[in-house]
């Protein structure tokens, strides 16, 4: 019987231990988690590996991703900020100067951008930031496969990777400031001067204010990439 007390120990400790989990909804550990097809963080946000193959070179406009990151599966929603402001609350963490209005819901881009530097603060185990404008036009697009979707929907069903909302009219932010994806917007006087409309709507864009309502505010929303901290542990 002694060769059981390992697959017991291991496992009792996964119990214990684990609030990470595969896509299967199987417990990760945390020396394998940095490679789980999918993760579910504290906040209840659930993120999908997207794999890049170092020997696949295309040319396409945006160029690939060179790394294989994490993309939320789905926006930001309320009840992930109702996780993290209980996570923030039941440490015991006491916001600083200018970080109350955070806990609020976000309007605009640099909401977005303040909030995944917020989370990357009290998060123990990962950072947080927008996507490039190539990662989310790659994960939009199923990856390599580049499915190409010419009209919105307003429903908006579930890519290859299992990812949802990116078409549905709306926007998204990405790291480039002000910066926007998912819809052909003409919010500003003369934005498209010299640009064609895509042919896919992955990759059609509109620029806003990052800091104030133009008029975007209803239709602005994000998703992060998750990055795991440098530890002792992970190094």
């Amino acid at each position: 019987m002694r060769p059981l007390i390992l697959p017991v120990v291991l496992s009792l400790l996964c119990i214990f231990g684990c609030r990470y989990k595969t896509s299967n909804g199987d417990p990760v550990s945390p020396s394998v988690r940095q490679n789980a097809a999918e993760i579910v963080n504290a906040f209840g946000m659930k993120f999908v590996r997207i794999e890049i193959d170092q020997n696949i070179h295309v040319e396409s406009d945006p160029p690939f991703p060179t790394e294989t990151y994490y993309v939320q599966k789905d926006r930001i929603s309320s009840e992930h900020l109702n996780r993290f402001r209980a996570f923030v609350k039941n440490r015991n963490i006491e916001p600083k100067p200018n970080e109350d209005y955070l806990m609020s819901s976000p309007c605009e881009w640099r909401d977005y951008s303040n909030l995944a530097a917020l989370m990357s603060e009290y998060d123990p185990d990962y950072d947080y930031r927008l996507p490039t404008r190539s990662e989310w036009v790659f994960a939009c697009m199923s990856g390599y496969e580049q499915r190409c979707i010419k009209e919105l929907k307003d429903e908006d069903k579930p890519n290859a990777y299992g990812i949802v909302g990116m078409l549905d009219h709306n926007v998204e932010c990405v790291s480039q400031v002000g910066l926007l994806m998912g819809n052909w917007i003409n919010s500003w006087p003369g934005i498209y001067t010299g640009h064609e409309k895509p042919t896919c709507a992955c990759k059609c864009w509109t620029m806003c204010n990052p800091d104030a309502d133009d008029g975007l505010n209803e239709m602005i929303y994000g998703r992060f990439v998750l990055v795991q901290k440098k530890s002792k542990n992970t190094e």
